[in-house]
């Protein structure tokens, strides 16, 4: 081989292999960008599930956390009407007692309509109670309506239309019987569910001597 043959069939293959290795050297470039590009979705998209799951969570939390509040204020709301119908039921039948209805009507609405409130409430009320609470409320509603029992007896006669009949102005049992121990009973309890750092006793809610 003549030296300018030799010289033309090197440059040939010096060509390409320069060639050889520029597309060698592009491609591994090419092949880098693109795992780069890859494992950068591939984080993104982890990144991205992690967010999601984070959001996913915190929402739930909140859900949960919305769910205990709503259900703690209307234990609260359900547990506090009770107690104000216990208190004012009360407070009626122990004056009632002493001074009854002079008509039906008054008999209707400050007497019985205070048991019927105090009904409402503690059915109400009743979900958030448990079975010795619930006992303990039981107990104050049997003396309630012994106490209205015995203001209806004490009516007079003409307070009705037509006037009541029957002579009988007394119940079988005494209506002060347990009348204010189960008040305070009741009390007591609806106070604890309402503020479990609250005093066990207190002469507003509590009255121990009757009117005359």
């Amino acid at each position: 081989m003549t030296p300018q043959a030799w010289a033309l069939w090197t440059a040939a293959l010096s060509g390409f292999f320069g060639l050889l290795t520029a597309a060698v050297v592009l491609w591994m470039g090419q092949r880098y960008d693109r795992d780069k590009r890859k494992e950068e979705n591939e984080r993104w998209r982890l990144d991205r599930e992690a967010e999601e799951r984070r959001w996913r969570l915190d929402r739930e939390a909140k859900e949960r956390q919305w769910l205990l509040e709503r259900r703690h204020a209307k234990r609260f709301d359900a547990i506090a009407a009770l107690h104000a119908a216990l208190i004012d039921c009360h407070y009626e039948l122990n004056g009632r007692l002493n001074y009854p209805p002079t008509t039906e009507t008054e008999f209707r609405e400050f007497v019985q309509g205070k048991l019927d409130a105090y009904l409402r409430a503690l059915v109400m009320a009743a979900i958030y109670l448990t079975p010795a609470e619930q006992e303990i409320m039981q107990k104050r509603l049997g003396s309630f309506r012994t106490a209205v029992h015995a203001i209806f007896l004490r009516m007079p006669a003409e307070a009705f239309n037509p006037p009541r009949s029957f002579g009988r102005t007394e119940p079988a049992s005494d209506p002060w019987d347990g009348f204010f121990e189960t008040q305070e009973a009741a009390t007591n309890c609806l106070r604890s569910l309402l503020d479990p750092h609250a005093s066990s006793t207190s002469p507003a809610d509590t009255d121990t001597s009757t009117d005359t």
